[in-house]
C-alpha cells in the first residue's frame, strides 16, 4: 500500500465555498474533515447536556485530536523551523486557553470557594483540565505540540498498524488494570501517552495514507461502549470513557472511512433539502470550537431556563432541546467574538 508523497501540499488560503443549485463545491479544504467535526462537536454537547447512552458518543474527542494532528502534521510539512512553529502553535492555543478558563471561574465559581481551594488543586484543577467542562482536551494538546515533532518520525507505512495496535494495547491494559490505582486515577485521561494512536491516525492521514469504507465496522464497536463502560466499572469502579476498547476501535474505523486526505477541492452534487443540511453541517463543523468552548456556559444558562416553575418538559425532550441551543447559543457568541475581532478565541 503505497502513500503520496508527503512533499504534496494543500493551499489552505480561504476561500468561500460556491454553492450553486444542485450542487457544493467546497475549495480550500477538506469537507470530509468539516462533517468529522460537526459530528464529533454535537456529540460532545450531547454528552455534556447526559443524553442517555452517551458512551457511544465518546468517538468525538479522539477525532478532534487526531484531525488536530492531521493539520498539525500539515503545518510541520510547511514549516521550515519545526520549533518556530511549535512555539507559536502553542501561543495560540493557548490564548483561548487562558481566556475561557478564567471567563468561567468568574462566572460559574463563587469566590469564597476559590480563596478555600488549595494551591495544588487550583493548579491541577482549576487550570489543569478539570475548571469546566472540554478544558482537558487543551491540557492534552500542550502535550502533544510538543511530543508530536519528536514521534512523527515513527509514522511509517509499514509500521503505523502495529503502533496504532500497541498503543491500544496500552490504552487497555490501562483501563482495565491500572486505573484502580489512585494516582493513575487522579491522573486521568489527560496523560498525553493515551492519545498517541490517534495522532499516529492523524499523521498517517496527512501523508495519504489511504481510507476505506469500514463506518459500518465503527458504528458496530461504538454501540458495544455502554456495555463495555458498565463492565468496566463493576470490576475496578473507575474508568475512563475515552479509553474504551470499543471507543478505540470504533473511532478508528470511522477515522478511516471519513478521515481528510489529498484532495484540493470535493463537489457534492445534492438537491433541496440535502443542499441545505449539507452546508449547515459544513458549517458547525467550520465553527466546532467556538461551540466546544462556549456550550458549558450555554447549558448551564439553558438548564436553569428549563428547571423555572411550571415548565414542564419531557426528560429526553429537554437533553435535546438543550444541545439545540447551547449550539446556536455557542454559534451566536462566536460570530458575536469574531465581529468585535477576537476571533482568536473562538476560531475562524
Amino acid at each position: 500500500m503505497k502513500w503520496k508523497s508527503t512533499d504534496e501540499q494543500w493551499t489552505f488560503s480561504k476561500v468561500k465555498d460556491i454553492t450553486t443549485r444542485n450542487s457544493i463545491i467546497i475549495k480550500g479544504r477538506d469537507p470530509r474533515s468539516d462533517g468529522l467535526r460537526a459530528a464529533a462537536i454535537i456529540a460532545v454537547v450531547c454528552i455534556h447536556a447526559n443524553l442517555p447512552y452517551a458512551s457511544v458518543l465518546r468517538f468525538s474527542v479522539p477525532t478532534f485530536i487526531a484531525l488536530w494532528a492531521f493539520y498539525y502534521e500539515r503545518g510541520l510539512q510547511r514549516s521550515a523551523n519545526t520549533w518556530h512553529y511549535a512555539i507559536t502553535r502553542f501561543y495560540k492555543l493557548a490564548i483561548p486557553y487562558m481566556f475561557w478558563t478564567a471567563g468561567y471561574i468568574l462566572l460559574l465559581s463563587r469566590s469564597a470557594e476559590f480563596e478555600n481551594t488549595p494551591l495544588h488543586t487550583i493548579v491541577g484543577g482549576l487550570f489543569g483540565g478539570y475548571g469546566w467542562e472540554g478544558q482537558y482536551y487543551f491540557i492534552i494538546l500542550f502535550q502533544l505540540i510538543f511530543i508530536i515533532p519528536f514521534i512523527r518520525r515513527l509514522v511509517d507505512k509499514n509500521a503505523i498498524i502495529y503502533t496504532i495496535i500497541a498503543g491500544f494495547v496500552l490504552n487497555t491494559v490501562s483501563e482495565y488494570l491500572l486505573f484502580s490505582n489512585t494516582i493513575i486515577s487522579h491522573l486521568g485521561d489527560r496523560v498525553f501517552i493515551y492519545w498517541i494512536p490517534y495522532a499516529f491516525l492523524g499523521i498517517a492521514l496527512a501523508r495519504g495514507l489511504p481510507t476505506s469504507r469500514r463506518w459500518l465496522i465503527g458504528l458496530a464497536l461504538l454501540a458495544v461502549a455502554p456495555f463495555e463502560m458498565a463492565q468496566l466499572t463493576k470490576l475496578n469502579g473507575n474508568a475512563s470513557p475515552y479509553l474504551l476498547l470499543s471507543i478505540s476501535l470504533g473511532t478508528s474505523a470511522l477515522l478511516l472511512s471519513f478521515g481528510p486526505g489529498e484532495s484540493r477541492s470535493e463537489k457534492y452534487e445534492v438537491h433541496n433539502m440535502a443542499r441545505i443540511i449539507t452546508e449547515c453541517a459544513h458549517y458547525v463543523g467550520r465553527n466546532s470550537l467556538a461551540i466546544f468552548v462556549c456550550n458549558p456556559f450555554m447549558l448551564v444558562i439553558i438548564d436553569k431556563i428549563l428547571n423555572v416553575e411550571n415548565i414542564e418538559v419531557v426528560i429526553y425532550a429537554r437533553q435535546l432541546l438543550m444541545v439545540t441551543f447551547a449550539i446556536f447559543g455557542s454559534l451566536a457568541i462566536g460570530w458575536t467574538l469574531r465581529r468585535l475581532g477576537l476571533q482568536i478565541v473562538v476560531g475562524g
